[in-house]
């Protein structure tokens, strides 16, 4: 097996939302709230991490191949796109043209990305 370990970072953007969801392979594993972290094994090979957000349109997804007996680290974090488009939404459309930006893209408001300490 190997080990994955998911951190949601502390940020003040969507910091007030109740959770990220998170997928592994397409099942939900955890809800992560600021600062939470979700350890677990999986089984080696072709592997897909899901952040989504209930009420945000896209998700992001980010694909690696586990290694067994690897321990890897994530962090989950807003991104600056999504933040952006939903400051310009707001202002243009009254949040409805972040809406349609974060669709177009097909990505959430949300990052997974390799931990880097």
């Amino acid at each position: 097996m190997a080990s994955i370990s998911i951190t949601r970072a502390t940020g003040y953007y969507y910091g007030a939302l109740a959770s990220v969801a998170i997928e592994v392979n397409g099942n939900k594993v955890a809800g992560l709230h600021i600062n939470d972290t979700h350890t677990m094994a999986v089984k080696p090979g072709p592997t897909t991490l899901s952040a989504t957000m209930f009420g945000s349109p896209g998700r992001f997804d980010y694909r690696f191949n586990a290694e067994r007996g690897k321990s890897y680290r994530f962090v989950v974090s807003p991104r600056s796109e999504a933040v952006t488009a939903s400051m310009v939404g707001a202002a243009v459309l009254g949040g409805m043209g972040a809406l349609m930006a974060s669709a177009a893209e097909g990505n959430g408001p949300f990052k997974i990305e390799p931990a880097t300490e």
